[in-house]
C-alpha cells in the first residue's frame, strides 16, 4: 500500500509539473487592427507599382515596412506618384502606451504536517493572491493611422480613406516592439486591400 502511495504522490507531481509548465508557457501577444469604413476597390491598378508617402513615428521607419511588405508579394516601388498606379499616403493620428496594475495569483504546493512535526501523507494544492505582493504595472498599447489609396484603373483614379486602429494585449513591455507590430499590422492590412480576384 505504501508502494502505490508513492507512485500516485509522483503521478500526482508531474501532472502538476506539466499543468503548471503549459500555464507558464510563453505565447505571442495579441494584436488588432480594425477599420473606422470599409474599403472594397473594385478595379484593379493598371499595374503593381506603387508609390508611398507615409509619416513617421517613433523610432520606427513606417515607410519602409509598408514598402518592404509589399515587394515580397510582388509590388514595384517608384520615386514618383505619376507613374505610380498604387498611391499609399497616410500618418499616424496618435501611438499610446497604457499602463495599469495587474495582479497575478500563483499556485502554491506544499505537504501538510502532523501535531509531532513529522510530515503526513496529506499534499495539498491552492491560490495564493495575499501572501506575496503579485502586484506589477502592464502595459497596453494603442494606436490609429489614416490611411489614403489612390489606385489608377485604366484613365480613372479612385481614392479611398479609413483609419486603421490598433491594439494590443497586455504581454507586450517594449514600445518599440509595439510600434513595430503597429507597422507591421498596417502593411498587412494594406495587403488585404489591394488582394484583387
Amino acid at each position: 500500500m505504501k508502494q502505490f502511495t508513492k507512485i500516485i504522490a509522483k503521478l500526482f507531481f508531474v501532472l502538476l509539473a506539466g499543468f503548471f509548465a503549459i500555464g507558464c508557457a510563453p505565447s505571442s501577444p495579441n494584436t488588432y487592427m480594425n477599420t473606422s469604413a470599409p474599403i472594397f476597390i473594385l478595379n484593379a491598378p493598371n499595374d503593381k507599382s506603387f508609390f508611398i508617402d507615409f509619416k513617421n513615428f517613433g523610432n520606427n521607419d513606417t515607410n519602409n515596412s509598408i514598402a518592404q511588405s509589399l515587394l515580397k508579394n510582388g509590388y514595384t516601388l517608384v520615386n514618383s506618384q505619376e507613374v505610380a498606379s498604387i498611391i499609399i499616403k497616410g500618418g499616424v493620428n496618435y501611438f499610446r502606451e497604457n499602463r495599469y496594475e495587474n495582479s497575478h495569483g500563483f499556485v502554491v504546493v506544499g505537504f501538510d504536517f502532523d501535531s509531532h512535526g513529522r510530515r503526513s501523507r496529506e499534499v495539498g494544492v491552492g491560490l495564493n493572491h495575499t501572501f506575496f505582493n503579485t502586484h506589477n504595472n502592464s502595459f497596453r498599447y494603442d494606436g490609429q493611422a489614416s490611411l489614403l489609396l489612390r489606385i489608377k484603373s485604366g484613365k480613372k483614379i479612385e481614392n479611398y480613406s479609413t483609419n486603421l486602429n490598433f491594439q494590443t494585449d497586455d504581454r507586450i513591455y517594449s514600445k518599440n516592439y509595439a510600434e513595430s507590430l503597429f507597422n507591421q499590422k498596417i502593411s498587412e492590412k494594406i495587403l488585404e486591400f489591394l488582394k484583387f480576384k
